[in-house]
């Protein structure tokens, strides 16, 4: 999902290489609502609050629109037919031998 400028980007579904099934995150719903009003989608939560993963596996799930509006998700529904988007990303294994500092200090991103 898009995400502004200063926060990292935010997953709202994972498709394993060469699978043809995916997962939806579920989010808790303070972070929901956020992800909602700058991502544009809407994004899968709880209808209570959640807080620990445990609360996520709630059979109660709503989808946080844009506007904060809360549409129930019905568990009996067959999900659509799908077709991943976005961009896949590369990466590297850290080499074993690599030490992260105990007080990492954050980066500020500079403007050109």
């Amino acid at each position: 999902m898009e995400t502004a400028s200063n926060t990292p980007p935010a997953i709202r579904t994972w498709w394993y290489p060469g699978q043809r099934r995916g997962y939806e995150f579920i989010y808790p719903k303070a972070q929901a609502r956020l992800l909602a009003k700058t991502a544009g989608p809407s994004v899968l939560t709880t209808q209570s609050q959640s807080t620990t993963t445990a609360q996520t596996e709630s059979r109660t799930l709503t989808r946080m629109s844009s506007t904060g509006e809360e549409t129930n998700v019905d568990q009996n529904a067959q999900p659509a037919s799908a077709t991943p988007t976005g961009k896949t990303q590369e990466g590297e294994v850290a080499p074993p031998t690599l030490v992260l500092p105990s007080n990492p200090v954050p980066v500020k991103p500079t403007t050109e």
